[in-house]
């Protein structure tokens, strides 16, 4: 079996609590208009006073979904909420419970959706020399579910993933970089090479002036079936869905139709001489929507296999290649006629392992929802 050219970085579960609970006595919390008279992970009691107008106690806010739970003596009115600052302003906020009367109270609260603007959960006190004891603070944080097709990442069997839910953004929301989630781990991360993408919903916007992702190691993807989700609206004779520095994988020329057709080309200048490889048929290219590209370059029974929306469509026999690379995902050997349209995912499944076929299986399935594929 050849395994893209690397020893396999084995997968960890991805799935689990998100984040780190934010304790009473968390460094980063912000005591305004307070004497702290007692201060632990579990606990805390103060006192309201003069030296600032707005007198709380705030802390880094946790993700969505947080339960969390206490108890709580109080005096007067104390507000349990999330806002943008450690103001815990009267109108910029998030009320967590309603406001809490003078008394005690047994709390459990659900910390409800917000975006990142609110960094700051806290509470403020309604009046100058106002008692306040919470005590029992206890956090949980939300468990994310097991991604669809983590076995398959855990067995090795999909050795690289890229979707939108492992992007990294810049300040704009913009692509700057990919994580690989697949057993190959960090190894085939990718980064923004040029302009930051735009996202449109779960895809890359790619574009002739967007950058490409480029992945940190080249990935031989001999004995690999290939899987990208993507648009077909702005495609064009030549374009280039990813390759490397000597490979490409391409669409060929393009023949009018209901629907258009042309080749999946497969095209390498390992000889020093450029040569396409064409697996026959031609495949149809529909001018909208998302659609989902297969492909699978045998080393040792030497043929090229294509799949389109489901059905296997074309093949050849006689690929004669012992490497066929890929390291950047929207881009050929060059700069000339990149991807331009929506790219959803990109993924390589291991051929000839027991669960190759049920990892190939999960792909289709989790797609289909994901980008709204019709397969066949």
């Amino acid at each position: 079996m050849r395994c893209w050219g690397f020893g396999c970085e084995w997968g960890g579960a991805d799935f689990g609590p998100v984040g780190d609970p934010p304790y009473l006595n968390d460094p980063a919390a912000v005591a305004r208009g307070l004497t702290i008279t007692l201060l632990t992970e579990t606990a805390i009691s103060f006192v309201s006073n003069s030296g600032d107008t707005r007198r709380g106690y705030s802390l880094p806010a946790p993700v969505a979904d947080t339960t969390i739970e206490f108890d709580v003596v109080t005096d007067n009115t104390l507000y349990f909420r999330l806002d943008t600052s450690t103001n815990l302003d009267p109108t910029d906020h998030i009320e967590i419970i309603s406001p809490l009367a003078a008394g005690t109270h047994h709390v459990v609260a659900t910390i409800p959706a917000h975006d990142e603007t609110y960094q700051w959960m806290g509470f403020l006190t309604q009046v100058i020399g106002q008692n306040v004891q919470i005590t029992n603070w206890r956090v949980t944080l939300p468990v994310v579910p097991a991604h669809p097709l983590q076995p398959y990442f855990d067995s090795g069997t999909i050795v690289i993933y890229f979707d939108t839910d492992g992007a990294t953004l810049n300040g704009s929301g913009q692509v700057i970089g990919l994580t690989n989630r697949g057993a190959g781990g960090a190894a085939f991360n990718a980064t923004v090479s040029g302009n930051p993408i735009p996202l449109t919903g779960n895809a890359m916007q790619m574009s002739s002036t967007t950058g490409n992702c480029i992945m940190a190691t080249a990935a031989d993807i001999m004995d690999v079936r290939m899987m990208w989700a993507c648009s077909t609206e702005g495609m064009v004779s030549s374009m280039r869905f990813m390759g490397s520095a000597s490979d490409e994988i391409r669409i060929g020329a393009i023949q009018a139709g209901s629907p258009p057709s042309a080749f999946l080309q497969f095209w390498s200048n390992r000889s020093g001489s450029g040569v396409s490889i064409n697996p026959t048929p031609r495949i149809p290219i529909p001018t909208s929507g998302m659609h989902l590209f297969e492909s699978e370059m045998s080393y040792a029974s030497q043929y090229l296999t294509a799949w389109f929306d489901g059905p296997q469509v074309a093949t050849i026999g006689a690929v004669a290649h012992t490497a066929f690379t890929v390291d950047r995902i929207g881009q050929g050997t060059g700069s000339t006629l990149q991807f331009v349209g929506q790219m959803g995912g990109v993924l390589g499944v291991l051929t000839g392992r027991p669960d190759t076929a049920a990892a190939i299986a999960a792909v289709r399935s989790y797609w289909t929802t994901r980008f709204g594929l019709v397969l066949t």
